[in-house]
């Protein structure tokens, strides 16, 4: 019952629980952390658990009570003076407005974007300003690279190439090779927004040059600059190679991370054998000690006790988180469309049914959008299969990027796209559409010197009692038939 060591307890199961992504478990165990740290009066406790729950928000795409914790932590740090502190929620405080000010543009608010990048543009120069008085240089590197981001997103590329700048130097002196390549890499994308294409390659270059062996995740992202730094040279037959070269990677890291977790599992195994006896060891050195001096060590045998019980919870789901691990990304290859990169039928066939379960024991809605390309087959017909390729890439990225984290994007068929909305009535999901096809028509696609201006049909429906998944797709492709007869790029719902 002890509030001290029921926070620590708990902040350190929610830690474990949210790298396993058991996030609800994880949620409700650094609530009551920071309950017990509030009985106990532990603002710095608080502020940490608070600065645990906005990441974890943040993980999964609830900006706004990401922003709400990391806003209750810096006011927990600041009652306690704690520069450290400050500085590290103003960090976490700039990265949710960044991912605001993301958000924001892709719907075209661009009053609302502008905002959330001032505020990371702030929050970054208030922890730059802490860092420089505590001389941590590597804090100096980071928000100065967030710093160059904001000033960037904000159209000044010209003024954020000095942060780049000294951050790219302060990673180099410090040996920071991964904070390095992700200077370059920033440094490239002023370089693109100042229309300096040739400097931007060659840092791109340089980065590649600096990648470590085996660094797959950033090989994704530096090919995933050079197709937007193609794009913007207008050489969309090179974009389409790199967003090829994207999806081998991808496809190379899955395939290398279900070797590596069946590796992770004999060496795991093999861990904690050992780490059972080295813990008999302690407990036993413990108990004769406590003869001696029992009153004094009271508190210690609590906080061993609890430390057992994490080291059981890491034992316990060690392998299984391994084995879940391998079993996802087999689980990912089989059910994701190899040229976008999209949930493929299968997949999102499998999400609508899981759907339909939960709407049957709760009763919460969900939608369906089933979008199809006008004219797609004259595109293909006269410039050719990879243009209609390009064609394909290009409305998938689009569409990714425009829906919540939590929806389902999917290739349902040759030109057509399956959205599964989860949580969402009739009406939000002819909303969704309305933004997807106004995100469409912002962004024509560039082939080959001609301007090919894209636009989509929709077919909306909700699902409602008696339905099943066949009945409510079947609804969305009648309204969007409907639609097609109309004379296309319409949004039309089921009637």
């Amino acid at each position: 019952d002890d509030p001290a060591v029921l926070a620590v307890l708990n902040r350190g199961a929610g830690v474990v629980l949210a790298d396993l992504e058991a996030h609800d478990r994880a949620l409700q165990h650094y609530l009551d952390s920071m309950a017990a740290s509030e009985r106990l009066g532990d603002t710095v406790e608080e502020g940490k658990t608070a600065s645990n729950i906005g990441n974890l928000y943040n993980i999964l795409g609830d900006l706004e009570a990401a922003r709400d914790y990391h806003l209750r932590a810096l006011d927990r740090f600041e009652r306690m003076d704690w520069p450290m502190g400050v500085a590290g929620a103003s960090i976490n405080l700039g990265s949710v407005e960044g991912k605001l000010g993301e958000r924001a543009a892709r719907a075209g608010q661009e009053e609302a974007a502008r905002r959330a990048n001032q505020a990371l543009l702030d929050h970054n120069a208030r922890a730059l300003e802490i860092f420089q008085a505590l001389d941590n240089r590597r804090g100096i590197a980071y928000a100065s690279n967030n710093l160059g981001t904001a000033l960037d997103r904000l159209g000044q590329p010209e003024q954020a190439m000095a942060y780049h700048n000294t951050a790219l130097e302060l990673r180099r002196e410090i040996g920071d090779v991964f904070g390095v390549i992700q200077s370059l890499m920033t440094m490239a994308d002023s370089n693109r927004a100042l229309g300096e294409l040739e400097q931007a390659g060659q840092l791109l270059d340089e980065a590649e040059a600096e990648l470590p062996e085996g660094q797959l995740s950033l090989a994704v992202e530096l090919a995933e600059r050079r197709v937007r730094l193609a794009e913007a040279g207008e050489d969309f037959r090179q974009a389409l190679a790199f967003q090829r070269e994207v999806t081998r990677i991808r496809s190379e890291m899955h395939e290398e991370e279900s070797v590596r977790s069946v590796q992770e599992l004999r060496v795991a195994f093999d861990a904690e054998q050992q780490e059972q006896e080295i813990e008999l060891l302690r407990s036993e050195a413990l108990i004769a000690e406590l003869r001696a001096q029992r009153q004094r060590l009271l508190f210690q045998v609590s906080v061993s006790i609890g430390l057992l019980l994490v080291a059981l919870i890491l034992l316990l789901y060690g392998r299984y988180r391994l084995r879940v691990r391998a079993n996802r990304e087999l689980h990912r290859a089989a059910n994701t469309d190899t040229l976008t990169g999209l949930a493929n039928r299968r997949e999102v066939s499998r999400q609508i049914e899981a759907g339909i379960e939960h709407n049957r024991q709760s009763g919460e809605p969900f939608a369906l959008i089933l979008a199809d390309i006008d004219d797609f087959k004259p595109i293909n017909d006269r410039l050719g299969h990879t243009a209609g390729d390009a064609v394909l890439v290009h409305l998938a990225r689009i569409l990714t990027e425009t829906v919540r984290g939590r929806d389902v994007v999917a290739r349902w068929g040759g030109e057509e796209f399956l959205l599964y909305l989860p949580s969402t009535e009739l009406m939000a999901a002819r909303k969704v559409a309305q933004n997807l096809s106004d995100a469409v028509k912002r962004m024509p696609l560039e082939i080959d010197g001609e301007q090919i201006a894209l636009t989509l049909t929709f077919g909306v429906t909700e699902f409602g009692a008696g339905d099943t998944a066949e009945s409510a797709i079947a609804a969305a492709d009648q309204a969007m038939y409907r639609g097609k007869q109309r004379g296309k790029n319409q949004i039309l719902t089921a009637d």
